[in-house]
């Protein structure tokens, strides 16, 4: 489905509209809606499910200017209110983690409870050491022919940045310093902390979460990776429904 969202054109999958209480996805970064195709199709017939494609991922267009988490918080807000969504509970996951805790501090009201999966709220707030060594030699590898350049850039780079149109690279630039770990414990909505065992892409922080998040319960999946609903869907799919269940009674 799409719609037109202050002038960004906005896409989503959506299944069991107009039920009492509606879970909204914010996917990771480098995904789309579709990577949750499959949680959509086995939630509870009694639950309206909403993937989001966020903007300059999947079909939504990019948002103007030069965005940042607080921006992509307030695109959710917007996208809440437009559909006039009730009793929301909001799932992020990675990147869209992030954004979900910034949406929990900023608008707590527009939702009843939290789902954070392996959120990357945490960022360091100096560039790593690769960064720092990019920096050193950009001078020296902008003077190179284009098929070394390349060799040497993919060896610096993130994966997430070779992996980004240049649009999304803009917005990773930034993102990667909004770092949430001094207001986590200002978060008063009840919060589910989700984290597969075999996560190596982010550092594991589920129990500084735990214990800092208030009103916060702690789940871990075991054999699930970094994207839990893709690597364990069944397993995914048992807690996602029992936590619905238990946030709807």
């Amino acid at each position: 489905m799409q719609i037109v969202l202050n002038g960004t054109l906005t896409n989503f999958l959506a299944v069991n509209p107009h039920q009492k209480q509606t879970l909204l996805i914010l996917h990771g970064w480098s995904q789309s809606s579709l990577h949750w195709q499959i949680i959509l199709d086995n939630l509870p017939s009694t639950v309206t499910g909403i993937a989001l494609d966020l903007p300059a991922f999947g079909s939504t267009q990019p948002l103007p200017g030069n965005p940042g988490v607080p921006e992509y918080s307030d695109f959710v807000k917007n996208f809440i209110k437009k559909q006039k969504l009730k009793n929301v509970v909001l799932l992020g996951h990675s990147f869209g983690g992030q954004i979900a805790v910034d949406f929990s501090l900023r608008y707590p009201k527009l939702i009843s409870h939290l789902i954070l999966v392996s959120p990357a709220c945490i960022r360091d707030q100096k560039p790593n050491q690769k960064s720092q060594i990019a920096k050193k030699l950009k001078p020296f590898i902008n003077a190179l022919s284009p098929k070394i350049y390349d060799y040497i850039f993919s060896l610096i780079a993130s994966k997430n940045y070779l992996n980004s149109t240049p649009i999304q690279r803009v917005v990773l630039n930034k993102i990667l310093y909004q770092d949430y770990s001094k207001k986590l414990q200002d978060i008063t909505v009840d919060t589910a902390i989700i984290w597969g065992d075999k996560d190596v892409t982010i550092e594991n922080k589920s129990k500084f979460l735990a214990e800092t998040i208030p009103h916060s319960h702690l789940y871990v999946i075991y054999g699930a990776n970094h994207s839990a609903q893709i690597s364990a869907p069944q397993k995914f799919i048992s807690l996602l429904n029992h936590l619905l269940k238990m946030y709807a009674d």
